[in-house]
């Protein structure tokens, strides 16, 4: 399931997922820094990139470094986006990149909650020569892996409390 609810007409926050080369299933969850339309703009310009090179590329630290160069190619707005890309095997193998993205939760089937830790990167679109390491996570029939914004855990109630991530837990 997934869910977007921008913040005000138009954000920055995306997800996508699609099927890749070698019958896998790619997923990612991100966050544009820029805000109205620009931010949507570059928004629209990542997602296209990066699904792109999730195609082209089997690896998924190999795709995520090349949309970083892609996307720094006349970014003289200077915006970035941090994001979080998995590609998931149908033996339930996770290959997955962090760049600078909040690190999600998995709900095992078990009960137990687990924060996905793991190496990344920086985030995509300033830094031409940035690299990316990929990690793996095991997923097990029944397990639930959240992936967010820092628009749920910063989302403030009437008493200007965040949501924070020990409530998304």
């Amino acid at each position: 399931a997934a869910e977007c609810r921008p913040a005000r007409e138009v954000g920055g926050d995306f997800y996508d997922f699609f099927h890749v080369p070698g019958d896998r299933l790619a997923f990612l969850v991100a966050d544009v820094s820029g805000k109205g339309i620009p931010g949507a703009l570059f928004m629209m310009e990542a997602k296209n990139v990066l699904k792109n090179c999730l195609v082209e590329f089997a690896d998924v630290a190999e795709a995520v470094a090349e949309a970083n160069r892609r996307l720094c190619v006349g970014n003289r707005a200077e915006m970035f986006v941090t994001a979080w890309v998995g590609v998931l095997d149908d033996a339930g193998t996770l290959e997955y990149v962090n760049a600078g993205h909040n690190r999600p939760f998995v709900r095992r089937v078990t009960g137990a909650i687990e924060k996905v830790m793991g190496k990344g990167g920086r985030f995509l679109g300033m830094f031409e020569d940035a690299k990316y390491r990929s990690n793996v996570l095991r997923l097990n029939a029944g397990d639930v892996l959240c992936l967010y914004t820092d628009g749920i855990t910063e989302a403030m109630n009437a008493n200007g409390e965040q949501f924070g991530e020990k409530r998304l837990c």
